[in-house]
């Protein structure tokens, strides 16, 4: 008798979301976040005001939170996503990611066509 693999769905936004995804990555599931879009302040919000971005920083940390922490590179890769300028410029802080997340979603005409690649650049299934 075969099993067939569980799918969990992980729905929300905020930290709530990405600490819960890091927990279930230990488990044989098929995991989907279904992230809100909702951030009214901080880098993301910056974005929003300035370019009519969506916010991406709740997409960006489950993302990551999904990620592969046994890759050096993705792990790399996360660490730089996850650091926010500390600076007197107009970079002052944004994180990396929402500024990648911002540019892909120029570049692939939308939030999703952005999240497709970096998935696709994170490895994620």
């Amino acid at each position: 008798m075969s099993t067939k693999r569980k799918s969990i769905v992980v729905i929300g936004g905020g930290s709530g979301s990405s600490t819960a995804l890091r927990g279930l990555r230990s488990y044989d599931a098929d995991l989907t976040a279904i992230v809100t879009m909702f951030d009214s302040g901080g880098s993301t919000g910056i974005l929003r005001e300035e370019f009519g971005y969506p916010p991406l920083g709740d997409i960006r940390q489950c993302l990551v939170a999904l990620s592969d922490k046994s890759n050096d590179q993705i792990v790399a890769l996360n660490s730089a996503f996850d650091f926010r300028f500390d600076t007197d410029s107009s970079l002052n802080g944004h994180s990396v990611g929402n500024l990648v997340l911002a540019a892909l979603t120029t570049i692939y005409n939308g939030v999703q066509g952005a999240i497709d690649e970096l998935s696709r650049m994170m490895q994620l299934e």
